[in-house]
């Protein structure tokens, strides 16, 4: 006997109806959101300072993240970026490197410590900016990229939102907001003692230079120092001799044989250990160049006429009195 046709439809869509879980327990997983806060913003032409936020949203497990903004120069000048307090609310060491361009502020942050990454919705960083003259109207604020990450390192996926900030004329608002007092490349040295005319109390130097202060680990990364273990103080008994653990090394390169003097034992140093599990070579925290005023970014080999002389021109050099 044929079955009819609307009958055995009846049939199969009752059947896949029973084995069907209910439409709310098909929910797709949340994908975070990083973006700019707010979305958008008023100031008034001329404003010497102002702040946004980098703001992420329902995010879990985070150990690390990073994003670029591009700005248009004509309209903002960028003045300052510091860490919110998201990545830290975890009980994690936080540091950071940020890179400054002409049109961007690429800037982000690692963690280390035995705890769980951070969760939930909160800010990653504060950016802070001032109008230039004669700008009026809307620019934006182009999150160009971003990411987040576990703490094991692994990416996490992740939504970019960017802003815009609508520049309108009129008086600025009394009293004038002030810029607080940041640091904005790490180093251990406020921008504002960076900017000041004292070498030894860590002026001279350009606030967005993480290199130009040459303040290492003590102790050493081969013995599990990492960026919370500088003092903002370059000195001999510690500076000096911690950079020459790895004097004659080089990224690549040969170890030297350590402060045992005896070749291919375990107390060698070489560039390219990770003894201290921060995911870089231990001798990038040790090696510099020569820069404009004082050192600069790494050359790949720690030497007694480079690195050894850098570190003796900023003997004194501090940076532990608040600015």
């Amino acid at each position: 006997m044929r079955v009819p046709f609307i009958g055995l439809l009846v049939v199969v869509l009752a059947v896949v109806t029973a084995v069907m879980p209910p439409a709310r327990e098909i929910a797709m997983a949340e994908v975070p959101i990083m973006r700019v806060d707010p979305p958008s913003l008023s100031v008034p032409a001329g404003a010497p300072y102002f702040t946004v936020d980098i703001f992420v949203e329902d995010a879990e497990g985070v150990g690390a993240f990073e994003f670029m903004l591009l700005f248009d120069d004509l309209d903002l000048r960028f003045v300052s970026v510091d860490v919110g307090p998201f990545l830290g609310s975890s009980g994690r060491e936080v540091y950071c490197w940020p890179i400054v361009g002409d049109l961007s502020i690429q800037f982000g942050c690692n963690t280390e410590g035995e705890d769980p990454g951070a969760s939930g919705s909160d800010v990653v960083a504060m950016l802070g900016f001032a109008v230039q003259p004669g700008a009026v109207g809307t620019t934006d604020l182009l999150m160009l990229d971003c990411g987040l990450a576990t703490v094991l390192g692994d990416a996490i996926p992740v939504t970019c939102e960017g802003g815009s900030v609508d520049v309108v004329p009129g008086e600025i608002p009394t009293p004038t907001p002030t810029v607080p007092p940041m640091d904005s490349d790490g180093d251990g040295c406020t921008d504002v003692e960076e900017l000041g005319d004292d070498p030894n109390l860590g002026g001279t130097r350009d606030p967005y230079n993480f290199w130009d202060f040459y303040d290492v680990p003590v102790p050493t990364a081969f013995n599990g120092g990492t960026l919370v273990d500088r003092d903002k103080a370059i000195t001999i008994a510690n500076d000096l001799l911690a950079v020459l653990e790895y004097a004659g090394t080089s990224d690549g390169g040969l170890c030297n044989s350590g402060p045992d003097h005896i070749p291919s034992t375990a107390d060698d140093r070489c560039y390219d250990q990770d003894n201290n599990g921060d995911g870089q070579d231990d001798g990038i925290l040790y090696d510099r160049s020569v820069g404009v005023t004082w050192s600069d970014a790494p050359d790949g080999a720690i030497t007694i006429f480079v690195d050894m002389m850098l570190v003796l021109a900023q003997g004194g050099h501090s940076c532990q009195a608040p600015p």
